[in-house]
């Protein structure tokens, strides 16, 4: 049986040879302007990894579900239709590199926690099977397989607040089968400042 962090790793980086064949993942993803927030960030943290997080895949995952038997995902999708979906919002907090070498963004909020929980209960009360996490540590991953120390925070300019705008579950094959964007983000055009 493969390590559930290996599984969802693999699954992130969409490897085809490796991927386990029965599992879904919820996710919440940005726009613009926060998508050239992070990748300022990301720019000005001068990390050295094997690979790169595009802009339009800056997201935070809620759960990683690996199904059992003759599960699928139709329940929890269904329920998802029913809810009125937040636009939930957080601040960037500190750089992380996990086990993995992933370069992560922690996130501070109580918002994205209590729809965690929300959700967590729903999958669980469900049948889905209990995440097999200690915890959850929301987080947006900047790179995988960084070979740099971890960055400094500096929060004059890496402390962003960040709005999550779109709700998506993708399959085993990373192929979306809900995407719900709450309502567009209308703000100000982002202007890098830090040099």
């Amino acid at each position: 049986m493969l390590n559930s962090f290996k599984d969802y790793l693999l699954f992130q980086q969409g490897d085809p040879q490796n991927e386990p064949s029965a599992n879904f993942c919820y996710m919440l993803f940005t726009e613009s302007p926060f998508t050239e927030q992070l990748l300022d960030v990301q720019q000005n943290a001068h990390v050295q990894a094997e690979k790169l997080i595009q802009p339009d895949q800056f997201h935070c995952t809620i759960r990683y579900v690996k199904l059992m038997g003759e599960q699928n995902p139709d329940k929890f999708i269904e329920w998802l239709s029913k809810e009125q979906l937040p636009m939930l919002e957080c601040f960037t907090s500190k750089f992380n590199i996990f086990d993995d070498q992933s370069l992560v963004l922690e996130l501070d909020s109580p918002e994205i926690r209590e729809w965690y929980n929300k959700v967590d209960q729903f999958l669980n009360m469900n049948g889905y099977a209990p995440s097999e996490y200690p915890s959850f540590k929301p987080h947006i991953s900047l790179a995988y397989g960084c070979t740099s120390p971890v960055p400094t925070f500096d929060g004059r300019y890496d402390r962003l607040n960040i709005k999550f705008t779109t709700h998506r579950v993708t399959d085993f094959n990373k192929k979306p089968i809900f995407n719900h964007k709450v309502q567009p983000y209308k703000g100000l055009v982002y202007n890098p400042t830090k040099q």
